[in-house]
């Protein structure tokens, strides 16, 4: 088996409660066309911007290649002129697919771009933790590491920081491009201490038959935020216990779906 081969899954449909011992139950869905997303202003300065962890699952289920639409973010922050459309200056972090590959906007332009992991299968959930230790970065998919680097801004990064805003499913609020065509479940930021206690892809997942699959993650501690998408009407809600909830711009109940990492397609 490849590094990645196997890891790459699609849901397991009926079988699901039989070889997942976590189920993850929902998804939301992120369309471009609408530009739904979700927006919190992370104004609690109790967030630890120098040591945190990343934890989410996505699908991504367009294939674009070309223009602003091939630039699909999944998860960014930045500051109020991040609402504008003056392009890359005012978004200061952002993750996500371009043209198809897995990127990683450090911190303003610096722009890593993982070319050797190419993924265009529509049915295909994956696992990305996303780590930040003192100004650097780790990133690991399905478990794997993909790429180590320093955050250019230094180690005070936006995400998981304060007077910044944070968006799930686009990289920026205005209505041209750059936001995610597909599925994303379960979002979990974890703050920690300056001993830089940093997890790793296992305090998610785990390998089971070959498979990259989900771990249950509610008994782990500081949470920022735990997005689980479980109330249709409220599918920003925090469950954390801290009440960052994000607010749903564009985005109703038919948002909601059963499709996840462990469930088949509703």
């Amino acid at each position: 088996m490849s590094s990645y081969g196997n890891q790459w899954f699609a849901s397991a449909g009926a079988d699901a409660p039989v070889f997942y011992d976590y189920q993850i139950e929902h998804s939301i869905r992120i369309d471009p066309a609408d530009s739904s997303h979700l927006k919190l202003n992370a104004s609690d300065a109790s967030n630890n911007r120098r040591y945190w962890t990343l934890s989410t699952w996505v699908k991504k289920t367009g294939v674009e290649t070309s223009g602003d639409d091939a630039l699909n973010t999944f998860y960014a922050a930045g500051n109020d002129g991040i609402t504008n459309t003056s392009g890359y200056s005012n978004v200061v972090l952002g993750l996500g697919f371009y043209q198809n590959h897995l990127y990683l906007n450090s911190q303003t332009t610096n722009m890593i771009n993982q070319t050797s992991i190419e993924r265009r299968d529509p049915s295909a959930w994956i696992h990305v933790v996303l780590s930040a230790n003192n100004g650097a970065g780790l990133c690991y998919i399905d478990g794997v590491q993909t790429v180590s680097f320093n955050y250019d801004g230094g180690a005070d990064t936006a995400w998981n920081g304060t007077s910044y805003y944070q968006y799930i499913g686009t990289r920026r609020a205005g209505t041209t491009g750059y936001h995610f065509d597909g599925y994303i479940a379960e979002m979990i930021m974890i703050s920690h201490s300056s001993n830089a206690a940093v997890l790793t892809p296992t305090s998610f997942g785990e390998t089971k038959n070959g498979v990259w699959v989900p771990k249950d993650v509610s008994g782990l501690s500081n949470k920022d935020f735990y997005l689980k998408f479980e109330n249709a009407s409220d599918l920003g809600n925090d469950s954390s216990g801290n009440n960052r909830d994000f607010t749903a711009v564009n985005m109703g109940a038919d948002h909601q779906v059963l499709d996840s990492p462990t469930y088949g397609v509703d």
